[in-house]
């Protein structure tokens, strides 16, 4: 090696970015160490959650096979409804009904909109919202955290002159 490789290279990105880095991984892992116990006791809430609602029967007026989900277009009470929640194992069901006059049960919830089952009116309560939004952040910071680590080992082994430069 040269006296060139063994010094430390201060335009090296990881290095210059090294202190950045460490605060960040500190500042996510706390905020992972938050949100992940959140996600948890949302879930055993949301499992918990006992929405209301009524079964109604409808006519299915169409089922369209959509590239992200499925849509179904109900008819209860002489108005046209999209179906929410429509799950791929449900969708053979409303497609097969569609057009014709037979009824179908699906469930009307107190919102006013109408379920293919029960799981979506829980999933549509404030406490299945916050589920959603806590998992989805526990996610993007288990991520970055790990990225984050990533870059401070990466910093302390180009310091050691482990790596010769690479990149940026």
């Amino acid at each position: 090696m040269t006296d060139n490789q063994n010094k430390i290279d201060m335009n090296d990105h990881y290095i210059r970015h090294k202190k950045t880095y460490f605060k960040l991984s500190i500042i996510s892992g706390i905020l992972l160490a938050v949100l992940l116990p959140l996600t948890v006791v949302f879930w055993f809430k949301l499992g918990a959650v006992d929405p209301d609602y009524q079964v109604v029967n409808v006519r299915v007026n169409s089922a369209y096979d959509a590239k992200i989900g499925n849509d179904v277009y109900v008819n209860y009470n002489n108005k046209e409804y999209k179906l929410v929640n429509v799950t791929d194992s449900e969708f053979p069901k409303y497609k097969a009904y569609a057009g014709s006059n037979m009824t179908v049960e699906v469930y009307l919830g107190d919102d006013g909109r109408l379920y293919s089952n029960v799981n979506g009116i829980g999933h549509n309560t404030l406490t299945g919202k916050l589920y959603f939004a806590f998992l989805f952040a526990t996610f993007a910071l288990i991520m970055s955290t790990g990225v984050l680590i990533g870059c401070v080992v990466e910093a302390k082994k180009r310091e050691k002159g482990i790596y010769p430069r690479r990149g940026f």
